[in-house]
Protein backbone atom coordinates (compact mmCIF):
# COMPACT_ATOMS: atom_id res chain seq x y z
CA UNK A 1 0.00 0.00 0.00
CA UNK A 2 1.58 3.43 -0.65
CA UNK A 3 -0.22 5.35 1.40
CA UNK A 4 -3.21 5.32 4.69
CA UNK A 5 -5.22 7.69 5.63
CA UNK A 6 -4.83 8.71 8.86
CA UNK A 7 -8.57 10.27 10.48
CA UNK A 8 -6.29 13.33 12.35
CA UNK A 9 -7.53 16.20 14.77
CA UNK A 10 -7.10 19.44 12.95
CA UNK A 11 -3.68 19.69 15.05
CA UNK A 12 -2.06 16.94 12.97
CA UNK A 13 -0.66 16.06 16.09
CA UNK A 14 -2.27 12.32 17.54
CA UNK A 15 -5.21 12.49 19.01
CA UNK A 16 -7.28 9.75 19.78
CA UNK A 17 -8.34 6.18 18.02
CA UNK A 18 -7.01 5.59 14.85
CA UNK A 19 -4.88 8.90 14.62
CA UNK A 20 -3.16 8.13 18.25
CA UNK A 21 -2.46 4.66 17.07
CA UNK A 22 -1.11 5.98 13.58
CA UNK A 23 1.41 8.38 15.26
CA UNK A 24 2.74 5.54 18.35
CA UNK A 25 3.57 3.71 15.33
CA UNK A 26 5.07 5.90 12.95
CA UNK A 27 7.49 7.57 15.95
CA UNK A 28 8.19 11.28 16.77
CA UNK A 29 9.60 11.71 13.60
CA UNK A 30 5.66 11.94 12.37
CA UNK A 31 5.15 14.51 14.70
CA UNK A 32 7.87 17.15 14.07
CA UNK A 33 6.73 16.47 10.12
CA UNK A 34 3.14 17.35 10.77
CA UNK A 35 4.40 20.24 13.35
CA UNK A 36 6.95 21.82 10.44
CA UNK A 37 5.44 20.60 7.31
CA UNK A 38 2.60 23.08 6.54
CA UNK A 39 -0.04 22.51 3.25
CA UNK A 40 -2.30 25.76 1.04
CA UNK A 41 -4.97 23.42 3.26
CA UNK A 42 -3.63 24.50 6.73
CA UNK A 43 -4.56 27.80 8.01
CA UNK A 44 -2.65 30.04 10.18
CA UNK A 45 -4.27 30.97 13.41
CA UNK A 46 -4.61 34.20 14.71
CA UNK A 47 -1.50 33.25 17.98
CA UNK A 48 -0.92 30.28 18.83
CA UNK A 49 -2.23 27.27 20.46
CA UNK A 50 -0.21 25.08 23.11
CA UNK A 51 -1.18 21.17 22.37
CA UNK A 52 0.80 19.41 24.70
CA UNK A 53 4.18 20.44 25.16
CA UNK A 54 4.11 22.00 21.62
CA UNK A 55 2.94 25.43 20.85
CA UNK A 56 1.09 25.15 16.70
CA UNK A 57 0.91 28.11 14.99
CA UNK A 58 -1.24 26.11 12.06
CA UNK A 59 -4.33 23.69 12.00
CA UNK A 60 -5.67 21.72 9.12
CA UNK A 61 -9.01 22.73 8.48
CA UNK A 62 -12.28 20.29 8.32
CA UNK A 63 -12.28 18.32 5.09
CA UNK A 64 -8.55 19.00 4.14
CA UNK A 65 -5.58 17.14 3.89
CA UNK A 66 -1.58 16.99 4.32
CA UNK A 67 0.60 14.31 3.22
CA UNK A 68 3.54 13.37 4.90
CA UNK A 69 6.13 10.34 5.19
CA UNK A 70 5.05 7.20 6.87
CA UNK A 71 8.17 7.29 9.09
CA UNK A 72 8.20 4.35 11.62
CA UNK A 73 5.17 2.27 9.64
CA UNK A 74 7.71 2.31 6.08
CA UNK A 75 7.50 -0.99 5.77
CA UNK A 76 3.82 -0.56 5.38
CA UNK A 77 3.30 2.39 3.39
CA UNK A 78 5.81 5.15 1.93
CA UNK A 79 2.72 7.99 3.02
CA UNK A 80 0.42 9.01 5.61
CA UNK A 81 -2.71 11.14 4.03
CA UNK A 82 -3.89 13.32 7.61
CA UNK A 83 -7.31 14.49 6.92
CA UNK A 84 -9.98 16.27 9.14
CA UNK A 85 -13.17 14.72 9.55
CA UNK A 86 -16.44 16.52 10.46
CA UNK A 87 -17.97 16.14 14.09
CA UNK A 88 -21.93 16.13 14.15
CA UNK A 89 -23.03 20.02 13.99
CA UNK A 90 -24.15 21.61 17.12
CA UNK A 91 -27.87 20.60 16.65
CA UNK A 92 -26.70 17.18 16.34
CA UNK A 93 -26.71 16.91 12.38
CA UNK A 94 -24.27 15.53 9.52
CA UNK A 95 -21.91 17.60 7.88
CA UNK A 96 -21.54 15.81 4.61
CA UNK A 97 -20.43 18.43 2.29
CA UNK A 98 -17.44 18.41 4.58
CA UNK A 99 -16.79 14.51 4.79
CA UNK A 100 -16.85 14.43 1.04
CA UNK A 101 -14.17 17.18 1.03
CA UNK A 102 -12.11 14.48 3.12
CA UNK A 103 -12.74 11.79 0.91
CA UNK A 104 -11.84 14.00 -2.01
CA UNK A 105 -8.77 16.02 -0.93
CA UNK A 106 -6.95 12.40 0.09
CA UNK A 107 -7.90 10.94 -3.48
CA UNK A 108 -6.64 14.34 -4.88
CA UNK A 109 -3.51 14.28 -2.58
CA UNK A 110 -3.13 10.66 -3.78
CA UNK A 111 -2.86 11.51 -7.41
CA UNK A 112 -0.87 14.73 -7.27
CA UNK A 113 1.54 12.22 -5.91
CA UNK A 114 1.39 9.56 -8.37
CA UNK A 115 0.38 6.76 -5.80
CA UNK A 116 -0.79 4.23 -6.93
CA UNK A 117 -2.72 2.45 -3.87
CA UNK A 118 -4.58 4.01 -0.67
CA UNK A 119 -6.49 2.49 2.41
CA UNK A 120 -8.93 4.77 3.98
CA UNK A 121 -10.71 4.09 7.50
CA UNK A 122 -14.18 5.16 8.11
CA UNK A 123 -13.44 8.53 8.73
CA UNK A 124 -15.17 10.48 11.39
CA UNK A 125 -17.45 7.36 12.66
CA UNK A 126 -15.39 6.88 15.36
CA UNK A 127 -14.50 9.72 18.26
CA UNK A 128 -16.42 12.38 16.39
CA UNK A 129 -19.75 10.63 16.37
CA UNK A 130 -20.62 10.64 12.33
CA UNK A 131 -23.42 8.05 12.08
CA UNK A 132 -21.75 4.88 10.41
CA UNK A 133 -24.11 3.58 7.58
CA UNK A 134 -23.78 7.46 6.45
CA UNK A 135 -20.50 7.92 6.40
CA UNK A 136 -19.78 4.26 4.66
CA UNK A 137 -22.20 5.16 2.01
CA UNK A 138 -21.01 8.82 1.30
CA UNK A 139 -17.32 7.07 0.82
CA UNK A 140 -18.37 4.48 -1.37
CA UNK A 141 -20.14 7.44 -3.46
CA UNK A 142 -17.05 9.50 -3.26
CA UNK A 143 -14.96 7.16 -4.35
CA UNK A 144 -17.10 6.06 -7.16
CA UNK A 145 -17.77 9.41 -8.21
CA UNK A 146 -14.03 10.84 -8.16
CA UNK A 147 -12.67 7.05 -10.33
CA UNK A 148 -15.50 7.95 -12.78
CA UNK A 149 -14.78 11.64 -13.11
CA UNK A 150 -10.87 10.46 -13.98
CA UNK A 151 -11.95 7.50 -16.30
CA UNK A 152 -10.27 9.59 -19.51
CA UNK A 153 -7.33 11.09 -17.69
CA UNK A 154 -3.90 9.75 -16.64
CA UNK A 155 -4.05 8.31 -13.10
CA UNK A 156 -1.94 5.94 -10.97
CA UNK A 157 -4.48 5.11 -8.84
CA UNK A 158 -5.28 1.66 -9.08
CA UNK A 159 -6.10 0.20 -5.47
CA UNK A 160 -8.58 1.89 -3.10
CA UNK A 161 -8.97 -0.17 0.45
CA UNK A 162 -11.57 0.29 3.07
CA UNK A 163 -10.43 -0.80 6.14
CA UNK A 164 -12.95 -2.03 8.25
CA UNK A 165 -12.76 -2.08 12.39
CA UNK A 166 -15.65 -3.54 13.30
CA UNK A 167 -18.69 -6.46 12.69
CA UNK A 168 -20.91 -3.53 12.09
CA UNK A 169 -18.53 -1.60 9.68
CA UNK A 170 -18.15 -4.64 7.93
CA UNK A 171 -21.83 -5.25 7.64
CA UNK A 172 -23.33 -1.90 5.95
CA UNK A 173 -19.87 -2.26 3.61
CA UNK A 174 -21.07 -5.19 2.48
CA UNK A 175 -24.66 -4.70 2.15
CA UNK A 176 -23.71 -1.60 0.09
CA UNK A 177 -21.20 -2.73 -1.86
Amino acid sequence: IDTIVNAANESLMGGGGIDQIIHARAGDELKLECKTKYSPSCLKMKGSITYGNDELEYRCATGEAVITQAHNLSEKCQYIIHTVGPYLDENGNTQPELLSNCYNSCLQLAMENNLKSIAFPCISTGYYGYPIEEACRLALKIVKNFLHSHLNKQSSLRHIIFVIFNDLEFEIYKILF
